[in-house]
């Protein structure tokens, strides 16, 4: 037996394997007598081994791929974890190797799946994440982390120092370095979920985050209601409706500089 497969694997062209013409030209030497019929068998065995591991491989290492271009997408992962991604953003695993670890391009939202013994893992050109089970926002081309909920290893690379994140905590990677930002990240999902929810949140923080998800400058020029702090829940639909409901129910003006 390991004569004849060592003869198929002789026949093995890198990129390309051909048991079948192996087996062909074998057996076109050897047919004539017992021994030759029996090793012609037996190499036939071995080609279909051979032929056999090689498929098994290909389906192993296989890449299963998830977005879409125009629009956002969301992905119930092998594992149950769920992922949303923005338009254009692309995930990448082999989920035959390892569902529990996934590249990444583009923003996209998890919710991992809690697994003790298997951490999660996103690899991005320029920035790692792993978790046992959380909720976050991922920008792989702007190296950024916004935690929901849940605990958040953060780093530049895999075998990089990294930071520990909880909730609404947010980090960046700069010159090859995780870095926290200091501001509170309140809806680190929004663009995701379609709303804003606060909870007892100061109008500062809600103004600046406003401001930022909807490319604005949002302030009230009046230093007397910078102590205010709002519950509700917004949708992302439209920044004036949102505004006008802030405005009418802490009785304050709001001025928009694009």
């Amino acid at each position: 037996m390991e004569s004849t497969i060592k003869y198929v694997l002789k026949k093995y062209q890198e990129g390309r394997l051909d048991p079948g013409k192996a087996v062909s030209e074998f057996r076109r030497r050897h047919h004539s007598s017992p021994a030759g019929r029996a090793a012609v068998w037996s190499l036939s065995l071995a080609a279909s081994l051979l032929l056999g591991l090689f498929l098994f491989n290909n389906w192993r290492n296989a890449w299963t791929e998830y977005g879409t271009p125009d629009g956002k997408s969301m992905a119930v992962l092998a594992d149950g974890t769920r992922v949303t991604l923005s338009p254009g953003a692309v995930l990448k695993m082999q989920r035959h190797r390892n569902p529990r670890l996934v590249s990444l391009e583009g923003l996209a939202y998890f919710e991992v799946a809690r697994d003790e013994a298997h951490p999660f893992e996103i690899v991005t050109d320029g920035a790692y994440v792993k978790v046992l089970g959380t909720k976050f926002s991922l920008d792989a081309d702007r190296k950024q982390v916004r935690v929901e909920s849940g605990k958040v290893l953060f780093a530049a690379a895999p075998d990089a120092p990294a930071l520990v994140l909880t909730g609404r905590m947010q980090a960046r990677v700069e010159d090859g370095t995780a870095v926290l930002s200091g501001e509170e990240c309140l809806n680190p999902a929004a663009w995701a979920t379609g709303r804003f929810v606060y909870e007892n949140a100061p109008l500062a923080g809600v103004l600046a985050e406003l401001g930022e998800y909807y490319g604005v400058v949002l302030g009230t020029g009046d230093t007397s209601v910078e102590g205010l702090r709002l519950n509700g829940v917004f949708s992302t639909d439209n920044l004036q409706t949102i505004l006008s409901v802030i405005g009418d129910a802490l009785e304050v003006q709001i001025e928009v500089t694009e």
